[in-house]
């Protein structure tokens, strides 16, 4: 087949059959972006015909199947010919005989046996098909509509029967409204309506109709006569059969879901912008052309998830997610906010994965680095990024996990994207060096972002800037990331940390030179839940981050030993999520070791947090920074990492009993080293506070306010050691629990509470602590309380106030009164 084609080329020679994977014809559904879309094209061709003017409309692709089938058919034809006669010669020895038969070719023209499957293209074909038809009925050429039959539509049933009726001898009165004239015909079933294809048909011959219903049949038959002898609207045809490609490839394009996409709608006013600017260089554009629906199609084909159909979204999305980064470099700042515009609103609606009219947003500013945009997709395409650091990133760029992108997503998979550009290099050409400089960047620039907190517009400015910078440095310096770091330190401007970027030139030097120290580096990066900070490893080894203080001493056994072992105790303690909390570090004995030696809680905003996983000022990641912590806390940490993390119990104990001398002089601190249950009941805030009227308080809830749900720790810890499922000992109490202080209430006090109830009675006991002392407070809950009891109450120097009976102790008198009182009660008639 020639490689310029009309429609009516291909089937003066040929069938063409729309197949049933394919999707119904879109170009006349009623939505108001596909009603734009249609009445573009429609006005493109019928301006192309009126003005003789050529329009050419992208490639069609396809496969042409059947041509190698005609000499087989020859032969099927001649072998039951033969068969035939066979049979005949039989039936005369045996006084039988039969008329004779005529074989002939159940499709004269052979479009049964060649015909053409459009892989890409439907649509156009579809509308091109319709132009026929419209012209050929205007001008009663019965023959046209005979050809015109072998365009078949195979996709229902109905959609097949249907344009066999329109190519049939039928009578149209073209002074009425078209629609209504074919649905009127005596054989058009109602039924029909039902089916997508045969409404966007009947829609779109109206939408021809209304171009052409003043025209005369004279201009008719010009227009019909460009559209078939003048070739006039023509398009490029690509047999996929010529390229041994499987049929795999129809599923792929036809995996964008059966409704005219976004994205279909945006590539061909992307393709009509380019060819009527002349955006990209002729023989540029034609190799781009081609790639964007095969090669660069398998780029989003091959990332998605196997349970995936649909690849037009993540497509169309690719192109918002690299306009983003032109569009941040754009907007301008008010202080630390990004300045109202139209660019920020286009950024806002991508975030948002909300509809965008790409016409009016995807401006010149995008048309200016529309060759970067493919360029990428050319530099990642044939790549298989499987189990390599580009995963993620061809995750973010090519499938589902990129759509309605978070800014600390668009800062993160900057990193690569701006270093994959500035090399502007294939993938699949990289060289061994060109692996080892990308993977030397990515480690430091991750390690880098991953340490430092994005957190405003002014910083996500800065940072693609700051990337860029970095990048066109290496440019200028063959990638040499050697060459980089020698250079590289912090300032002011910069949006990384400066104890990260101490950190990572200190380990390029280590590791480029060593390889023990490459390996014992890496091995220590991998540990996840750090995300590559390594602070404490070298705290602990007794390595300076200084630059200009770094030696030659430093690759010596003793420094890498020290390096190690604090690796491998880091693995003991930490998982992927944070601390590890399974066998012997079940029972908080890391925390109550370090708050053994030193009141290392940090503090979040007035409260003082036992170490969380997550959390920008109080995880356990910020702890081993050390840039918020005491001197006590930093040698406690030191400390601990020499003891024996594989007899953690014994080793972890002895640490703690070391330091009682210490811990013992802050009673809160005391009480939690001493009683480890008491850690359960804090909160997933993991805060304490201590407040006026309530003292220590662990907040129980999320709330970061002591107004939040909370226990009192010391009348806790009582509840806990002496009253906790011993509910056997203080009878006739017959309840025993600790009620929390709600919140938005701090005058109703946390305590421990006691419940002695009858059918003529029900009493209370609560504990509580306060200024150093319990509590013991004795009152009703219904009935009044009885002259016996009364008097064991004052008789064990409890004070009446108001109605209840009060008596404040230290707490081993407190136990010794509760054991005491309980056992008056005993005494009493039931």
């Amino acid at each position: 087949m020639e490689l310029l084609n009309t429609f009516w080329s291909i089937i003066s020679k040929q069938g063409i059959e729309i197949p049933p994977i394919q999707r119904d014809y879109a170009q006349g559904r009623k939505s108001e972006k596909i009603e734009t879309i249609r009445k573009k094209f429609i006005e493109s061709i019928c301006t192309a015909l009126e003005k003789n003017e050529q329009l050419r409309l992208d490639f069609i692709y396809g496969k042409i199947y059947g041509i190698r089938n005609e000499e087989e058919h020859r032969r099927n034809k001649h072998a039951i010919n033969s068969l035939l006669r066979s049979i005949q010669d039989y039936a005369s020895t045996i006084d039988l005989t039969f008329n004779e038969l005529e074989i002939k070719d159940k499709s004269p023209n052979k479009e049964g046996l060649v015909y053409l499957i459009p892989l890409d293209g439907q649509q156009r074909l579809t509308t091109l098909f319709l132009f026929h038809w419209y012209f050929s009925t205007r001008l009663n050429l019965t023959d046209n509509l005979v050809v015109l039959k072998r365009f078949k539509y195979k996709t229902r049933k109905s959609s097949l029967s249907f344009i066999n009726l329109l190519c049939s001898n039928i009578q149209i009165d073209f002074n009425k409204p078209l629609d209504e004239e074919i649905k009127g015909l005596e054989n058009f079933s109602n039924t029909w309506l039902d089916d997508p294809t045969v409404n966007s048909i009947l829609v779109v011959l109206k939408a021809i109709h209304k171009n052409y219903i003043t025209k005369s049949n004279e201009d008719i038959a010009i227009y019909m006569e460009r559209l078939t002898t003048e070739k006039k609207i023509f398009f490029d045809f690509l047999d996929l059969k010529d390229f041994n490609l499987s049929d795999e490839l129809y599923v792929k394009m036809n995996a964008r879901g059966k409704q005219l996409s976004d994205f279909e709608n945006f590539k061909a006013w992307l393709f009509g912008q380019i060819e009527s600017e002349e955006l990209v260089e002729g023989s540029i554009w034609e190799a781009n052309k081609k790639s964007f629906d095969i090669q660069w199609n398998d780029i989003f084909w091959n990332i998605k998830e196997s349970n995936e159909f649909e690849i037009d979204e993540v497509y169309f999305n690719y192109f918002k997610l690299v306009f983003v980064y032109d569009l941040i470099r754009l907007i301008k700042l008010d202080g630390t906010n990004f300045e109202e515009s139209i660019e920020l609103n286009t950024v806002n609606l991508i975030q948002k994965n909300a509809v965008i009219d790409f016409e009016n947003r995807f401006d010149k500013l995008f048309f200016k680095n529309i060759q970067m945009y493919f360029k990428i997709l050319d530099i990642c395409s044939g790549y298989n990024s499987k189990n390599t650091i580009l995963l993620e990133f061809y995750q973010f760029y090519f499938s589902k996990s990129g759509i309605a992108p978070s800014w600390n997503n668009l800062i993160k998979h900057y990193i690569l994207f701006s270093y994959l550009t500035t090399k502007s290099k294939k993938l699949v050409e990289y060289s061994e060096e060109d692996w080892k400089n990308l993977s030397e960047y990515f480690r430091i620039l991750n390690n880098l972002f991953r340490n430092t907190i994005i957190d405003n517009p002014s910083l996500y400015k800065s940072a693609v800037n700051e990337v860029d910078e970095i990048t066109r440095f290496l440019k200028d310096n063959n990638f040499d990331v050697s060459k980089w770091i020698e250079i590289l330190e912090y300032n002011s401007k910069s949006v990384f940390q400066k104890h990260q970027i101490e950190e990572e030139i200190l380990k390029y030097r280590l590791l480029s030179k060593n390889t023990e120290w490459k390996l014992s580096i890496l091995d220590a990066e991998s540990i996840s839940y750090f995300e590559g900070q390594l602070n404490f490893w070298f705290f602990k080894t007794g390595i300076t981050l200084d630059k200009s203080r770094f030696s030659e001493d430093f690759y010596i056994g003793v420094y890498l030993n020290s390096f190690n072992s604090v690796t491998n105790n880091i693995k003991k303690l930490f998982n992927s999520k944070g601390i590890n909390r399974t066998e012997d570090f079940s029972e908080r004995i890391f925390e109550r070791a370090l708050l053994s030696k030193s009141d290392y809680l940090l503090n979040e905003g007035g409260y003082k947090c036992f170490g969380r996983n997550i959390g920008r000022d109080v995880s356990w990641k910020r702890l081993f920074l050390r840039d918020r912590n005491n001197d006590d806390t930093n040698i406690a940490l030191k400390e601990i990492f020499d003891l024996d993390f594989d007899s953690v119990n014994t080793s972890f104990q002895e640490y703690i009993e070391k330091n009682e001398e210490i811990y013992s002089k802050h009673n809160w601190r005391k009480t939690l080293i001493e009683n480890k249950e008491l850690f359960n009941y804090i909160g997933n805030q993991k805060y304490i506070r201590k407040i006026d009227n309530h003292g220590w308080v662990l907040i129980k809830d999320n709330y970061k306010t002591y107004t939040g749900a909370h226990y009192e720790l010391f009348s806790l810890d009582f509840y806990i050691k002496h009253l906790k499922e011993k509910i056997k000992e203080f009878t006739p109490f017959i309840e025993i629990d600790y009620y929390p202080a709600p919140k938005n209430n701090l005058d109703d006090i946390p305590c421990a509470h006691l419940n002695w109830k009858k059918n003529d009675f029900n009493y209370a006991l609560d504990i509580s602590y306060s200024k150093d002392t319990f509590n013991l407070r004795f009152f009703k809950r219904d009935s009044k309380i009885s002259e016996e009891v009364k008097t064991i109450l004052t008789k064990e120097a409890f004070v009446l106030n108001s109605d209840s009976y009060e008596l404040c102790l230290p707490e081993s008198e407190a136990l010794s009164k509760l054991n005491t009182l309980c056992e008056s009660f005993r005494k009493l008639k039931s």
